[in-house]
């Protein structure tokens, strides 16, 4: 037996195989928007006082023009995995007091989703958000403030006409403002499902459940908790027309509500 030979000889076989077939096609989607609106109270202030007193920087109008620019990307990985995303960057111009009230914001996420056998899809996705809260007058000016977020949901199909779902998200909103961020720094966790039934091939009435925490991070006693509970009808109507219709319930209960 010959080492060499049975290498070469391996080798040979090797060289003889044929190399997958992997292709892989990035889909690109560029975007421009513009809106223009005129806002008659830029400050959300209640109106001025008979004896001038005001609150913030008082009622004032301006008129508001947003650029939009930004990319949505889908990479098809094979007929049942794909990955997608977006990235936008959105400036905002005011003509009154435009020092105060201009701001830039930035927008990324992603998506990997997964569609499966008889009604089976699942998706996983994360962002990212650089923004910044209005102002409430001209000396309170806008406060920056990051969020990441992660979010799944999971839709499955039970029988021919049972439909179910489970969504899960959470969020991080952080000021870089050490002295806001110190009371407003914050955690938004929601969890939640639905349960519907088939009324047509891709149209379900179904029911929805689902409960949220807000927890302020630095001890701050307005962490809460809500519940809501809605129904609805969803589908494709018409080979022009789909869309969703629901009606929802909600409660929220602070950690600082009185007893009683």
């Amino acid at each position: 037996w010959d080492p060499l030979s049975a290498l070469a000889s391996g080798l040979s076989k090797l060289s003889g195989l044929h190399s997958p077939d992997l292709r892989l096609v990035l889909e690109l989607h560029p975007f421009y928007r513009l809106r223009q609106t005129y806002d008659t109270n830029i400050y959300l202030v209640p109106p001025d006082k008979v004896t001038g007193a005001r609150q913030g920087g008082g009622v004032l109008s301006s008129w508001v023009t947003v650029n939009q620019l930004g990319t949505t990307w889908k990479l098809p990985l094979n007929k049942r995995h794909t990955l997608s995303g977006l990235y936008s960057a959105r400036a905002t111009n005011y003509s009154t007091q435009g020092k105060t009230n201009n701001a830039l914001d930035q927008e990324v996420s992603g998506t990997y989703g997964y569609t499966g056998l008889r009604g089976t899809a699942f998706s996983l996705s994360e962002i990212y958000v650089n923004t910044e809260d209005p102002a409430f007058s001209e000396q309170v000016a806008r406060q920056r403030r990051t969020m990441a977020g992660t979010s799944g949901v999971l839709d499955f199909q039970v029988g021919r006409a049972f439909v179910f779902g489970l969504s899960a998200s959470h969020q991080l909103h952080k000021y870089l403002d050490p002295a806001l961020g110190g009371v407003l720094n914050r955690t938004d966790t929601a969890m939640g499902g639905t349960a519907g039934i088939k009324v047509a091939p891709k149209t379900k009435l179904y029911l929805a459940y689902s409960r949220g925490l807000i927890h302020y991070s630095a001890g701050r006693k307005d962490n809460s908790r809500s519940h809501s509970l809605g129904g609805g009808l969803s589908g494709v109507f018409t080979s022009r027309l789909n869309g969703r219709a629901q009606v929802d319930y909600s409660t929220r209960r602070y950690e600082n509500t009185p007893a009683g």
